[in-house]
């Protein structure tokens, strides 16, 4: 499972960095058959054929807009991540020194 997550999270980035939407990735994952079984993985979840976007043509996705939007919010949350763990960590030194009663 690690090295479909990997492979799944290798190709968003591929993808991002391309401007082109995470959805195409996934979507084609869920999309492509496996030899073992013979079904594509959202056959197996769903036990169903899926709806594809492209029946829908009232439906209209601005995919770079949305790729960018969805890249700027995981660089907004990991650096949201990064000030805190090293806030807590700075936090931790800072307790270990008033215990120690250590000159700063």
């Amino acid at each position: 499972m690690e090295r479909v997550i990997g492979t799944i999270k290798r190709k968003i980035t591929h993808a991002l960095h391309n401007n082109k939407s995470p959805y195409e990735v996934l979507n084609k994952y869920h999309l492509t058959q496996h030899p073992a079984t013979g079904m594509t993985p959202f056959q197996l979840f769903y036990a169903r054929q899926p709806r594809l976007i492209e029946e829908h043509n009232d439906i209209e996705v601005d995919k770079s807009r949305e790729a960018r939007e969805i890249q700027h919010k995981v660089q907004e949350e990991t650096a949201r991540r990064n000030i805190n763990e090293r806030k807590r960590k700075n936090q931790k030194i800072v307790n270990l020194r008033q215990s120690l009663n250590f000159p700063f």
